[in-house]
């Protein structure tokens, strides 16, 4: 659960860096619903697809390759595996690049071939086809790219690919819920909805006692616009933030989730199947604390074997989850809260950990193994999939990923903690995304972070002092230095985010 808490609303305002995101407002002859429109860009063409297969089958072996829908973050990592298997690789963008708004993307001039889909599933399907080579699978490189490698996988007829039916809910977060609780496995109380008048009677209804409440986009990620609330005008105030607004992946939000705050631990589970065999590659336990202003703010997060019940119980919940969203083939990253009734779904991405894959590193040398690799293996290489176990013991070394906190706003001069971070024991790599000269913000959520470090000893002592010891420095400011610690101006968005 990513988000912010509403009690600052007055004075708050969104860094410049998402400022810039244009809003749009829906016409004022939008009408309220409950419900979820498939847009015309994932539907796939309607009649047979026999002759597209067979067109696809017709390529020879000697040409295998691998289209990525949406190649940005993790993806770009996904890109590169492949290239590194010997295949060819297809990148297709789910809209322009120019569209993308926040994301990036430096896989310029690597691809064999690149194919912007125009909103007609067929007509991409076709240019796909059209290459000189036999794309044995389409992969989803980040959230955005979800539901159109679902249907390229369907109208191309590919093997493993997962049913069309519901690929809306991989991406939904209330269809999602929905989804998962009609299959008998527990899912948060929630609703969704494009009128306010919808939200308030449901938590007249409701009524959460104490009043905590968590509002954000139904279609994001990065923690996007989430808002934890503690009264009904708070909760009004996020919903009209949200509602109608660009979210971080370039799209218009069509309505507000509205759901039950969870208590308790949050982890990450990282699968990938083939076939309905789901394989736990790797588990996280988040680290949340207030900063900022924000109530639940990424510190970092710790890679953890199955090592107690409450990983095994972590496993099978997921392996549920993904059962009931018929997510069968390809990677899956799903955020979980333990609560002290059992784990709870916050969502579950059909793609893999993003975060720019950073983190592989870490589980590469915790367990010998990683979700990128394991993700391509699951499609063309099944008897490397099927050496994997079915959930990660016994780390051969200790990893965390620290999440730079910025508690200042600022124009960078210098970097002086970066020495002594570089020099700790532990440290292994950084990826920072700030630079002397560029602005940094206060971190309220992924966007705003201005990087991170990896840890990795054989010791989890080490790691954990080292840890600690990076945070120690960002919060007494000898992280980075400033030119000014004034804020920067930014355009007001509602409710504090946290």
């Amino acid at each position: 659960q990513r988000g912010t808490s509403s009690s600052e609303a007055a004075g708050r305002h969104r860094p410049a860096a998402l400022a810039r995101r244009r809003r749009r407002r829906r016409s004022s002859s939008s009408s309220s619903s409950s419900s979820n429109r498939r847009s015309k860009s994932q539907a796939p063409r309607q009649g047979s697809t026999t002759a597209m297969a067979a067109m696809v089958e017709s390529k020879t072996a000697e040409t295998r390759a691998i289209a990525i829908v949406d190649a940005f973050s993790t993806g770009e990592l996904l890109a590169e595996r492949v290239k590194h298997a010997g295949l060819k690789l297809v990148l297709v963008y789910s809209q322009s690049k120019q569209a993308t708004g926040v994301w990036s993307n430096s896989l310029d001039g690597f691809a064999d071939a690149e194919i912007v889909h125009c909103g007609d599933i067929a007509r991409t399907a076709a240019a796909i086809v059209a290459l000189d080579f036999k794309v044995e699978c389409v992969i989803p490189g980040a959230e955005c790219g979800v539901n159109v490698a679902d249907a390229l996988m369907e109208e191309l007829q590919l093997d493993r690919r997962n049913p069309l039916n519901l690929s809306i809910a991989r991406r939904n977060k209330w269809l999602q819920h929905e989804t998962v609780r009609a299959a008998g496995v527990r899912a948060a109380k929630q609703i969704l909805a494009t009128e306010w008048e919808h939200v308030e009677q449901f938590i007249l209804d409701w009524n959460p006692t104490p009043f905590k409440v968590i509002v954000k986009p139904n279609q994001s990620a990065g923690s996007d616009d989430v808002f934890l609330c503690a009264n009904m005008q708070e909760t009004k105030a996020a919903f009209d933030c949200i509602n109608g607004a660009i979210n971080s992946c370039g799209e218009t939000n069509e309505g507000v989730l509205v759901m039950e705050y969870l208590e308790g631990r949050e982890y990450v589970v990282d699968s990938v199947s083939r076939d309905g065999d789901h394989k736990v590659v790797a588990i996280w336990k988040y680290d949340k604390r207030k900063a900022n202003g924000q109530f639940n703010v990424y510190f970092g997060m710790e890679i953890c074997s199955v090592a107690s019940d409450l990983e095994l119980e972590l496993v099978q919940y997921s392996n549920n989850v993904l059962d009931a969203l018929h997510i069968h083939n390809g990677p899956s990253h799903m955020e979980i809260i333990v609560t002290p009734t059992g784990p709870c779904l916050v969502e579950v991405g059909a793609r893999c950990h993003g975060g720019h894959g950073t983190w592989a590193t870490i589980s590469t040398a915790a367990f010998g193994y990683n979700q990128i690799d394991a993700t391509i293996d699951s499609y063309v290489d099944e008897e490397r999939f099927n050496v994997l176990p079915a959930y990660p013991v016994a780390p051969e070394n200790y990893g965390k990923e620290v999440f730079l906190v910025s508690y200042r706003s600022g124009i960078v001069r210098d970097m002086p903690g970066m020495d002594r971070v570089q020099a700790l024991p532990s440290y292994i790599a950084k990826d920072l995304g700030v630079k002397i000269g560029h602005e940094l913000y206060k971190t309220i959520d992924l966007f705003t972070m201005p990087g991170r470090v990896q840890l990795l000893h054989a010791s989890k002592v080490q790691v954990d002092e080292d840890y600690e010891y990076i945070h120690s420095l960002l919060e007494n400011g000898d992280m980075f230095e400033l030119v000014s610690g004034k804020e920067l101006e930014a355009q007001p968005a509602g409710p504090a985010e946290e």
